[in-house]
């Protein structure tokens, strides 16, 4: 069971720097995008209008995702929890009985 538990940490630990790297990557990005020499032409002007669009909707699409892999590991921390509370009153019942 507690090896069970220690997998699960493990996974936990692993998504969250999962998300802390692509929430990294969504703020470079960002920086990018603001970075951009500003047009001189009207033809340039709508260019960047329609790159700052699509990086738009790509950052909202990796948000969506981002979201979902937090909502996987809040649910698995509340199913670790869970599994930690039955594993301490299970040695709360075993210390009772020895004692």
């Amino acid at each position: 069971m507690l090896k069970k538990i220690g997998m699960s940490l493990l996974l936990v630990f692993t998504m969250l720097a999962f998300t802390m790297i692509v929430s990294t990557f969504n703020v470079e990005r960002a920086i990018a995008v603001y970075a951009t020499a500003p047009c001189t032409t009207l033809e340039e002007c709508r260019e960047l209008q329609r790159t700052t669009r699509d990086n738009i909707a790509d950052i909202i699409e990796e948000e969506e995702e981002v979201s979902g892999y937090i909502a996987d590991i809040q649910e698995e921390i509340t199913t670790l929890r869970n599994d930690i509370a039955d594993l301490e009153e299970n040695i709360s019942d075993l210390e009772s009985e020895i004692a």
